[in-house]
C-alpha cells in the first residue's frame, strides 16, 4: 500500500477521525494504464478495507467519455458511503491523486497536486506503480463490473 493511503489509515486507526463515514478517491492516470483497471481498483478496496469498512452493500458503476473514466459509487453497512473516480485517459505523463475519509471526529485529506517541499520543472513526474491485484477483492470487484455491464446497482444480499 501506498505511503499516503497508510498516512490516512493511520489516522482511522489512531482514532483521530471518529466512525469512518465517508471515503473519496480520485485516480487520474495516463491511457497507458487503461488494462489495469481492475488491479488498481484492487488497491482502493484494500484502503477501503484498512479504514475498516468491509460490510459491502451495494455497488453502482459506470464508465463516461468511451469507458476510459470510470465512476463507482459504494454503500456498506451503517450508512458509509464511498465515491472513486478511475480516470485512464489523461495524456499527461504522471498522476494526480486525490483522497478524502471523512470520519465523525474529522477528515483526513490527501491531494498530490498540493505543493510540497520540493518540486521542479526539470524532473520528470514519476510513474504510477500499480500493485497486483488482492484475490480477496475479487467479490467487491465482480459487483463493480456486473453494475457496469448491467448499468444497474448491484445489491449484496
Amino acid at each position: 500500500m501506498k505511503l499516503e493511503d497508510q498516512a490516512s489509515l493511520a489516522q482511522v486507526k489512531q482514532g483521530n477521525l471518529g466512525k469512518v463515514t465517508f471515503l473519496r478517491y480520485s485516480l487520474t492516470l495516463p491511457q497507458e494504464y487503461q488494462e489495469q483497471q481492475d488491479a488498481l481498483l484492487s488497491e482502493v478496496i484494500d484502503w477501503i478495507k484498512g479504514a475498516g469498512v468491509t460490510n459491502l452493500h451495494s455497488a453502482s458503476a459506470s464508465y463516461a467519455k468511451g469507458k476510459k473514466v470510470l465512476v463507482i459509487t459504494l454503500s456498506f453497512a451503517e450508512n458509509v458511503l464511498a465515491n472513486l473516480l478511475l480516470n485512464l485517459e489523461s495524456v499527461k505523463t504522471g498522476f494526480v491523486k486525490k483522497s478524502e475519509i471523512a470520519g465523525t471526529k474529522g477528515l483526513y485529506s490527501f491531494n498530490s497536486e498540493s505543493e510540497t517541499a520540493f518540486t521542479s520543472d526539470c524532473i520528470q513526474p514519476p510513474a504510477y506503480q500499480v500493485v497486483p491485484l488482492n484475490g480477496a477483492n475479487r467479490e467487491w470487484l465482480n459487483v463493480i463490473n456486473t453494475s457496469l455491464a448491467t448499468g444497474e446497482v448491484e445489491v449484496l444480499s
